[in-house]
């Protein structure tokens, strides 16, 4: 059975901004846990409502994401494999084993 890890693909670009994402969701967390503390429950749901949720967090996550998977293809990273197809694979070489067999004429004549 593969890992997630393998299943999803993941780069180096995208981990970063997963783990932002995931920290500015702990972090909310612990602002409305620390509120909730001072405030009480209706006290930190007010923060939350007042707050609400900025687009412009989106955006810029989106923007760092977008430069990231650029910069992995110009360094043609796993992004530029997406894009630009890989060449086939030659053929390997022959070797003695592979030759055909003698007939006997000169290598000129055959």
């Amino acid at each position: 059975m593969q890992s997630v890890q393998q299943r999803l693909h993941l780069i180096w670009a995208d981990k970063i901004v997963l783990w932002l994402v995931f920290l500015g969701i702990a972090a909310l967390v612990i602002c409305w846990c620390l509120v909730a503390v001072a405030a009480g429950v209706e006290g930190a749901n007010h923060v939350a409502l007042r707050l609400g949720w900025d687009p412009d967090i989106a955006i810029a996550l989106l923007a760092l994401w977008g430069v990231l998977r650029a910069l992995d293809f110009v360094a043609r990273g796993a992004t530029h494999k997406l894009f630009i197809p890989t060449c086939e694979p030659q053929a390997p070489a022959m070797t003695v084993h592979d030759q055909p067999a003698s007939t006997g004429k000169p290598m000129a004549a055959a």
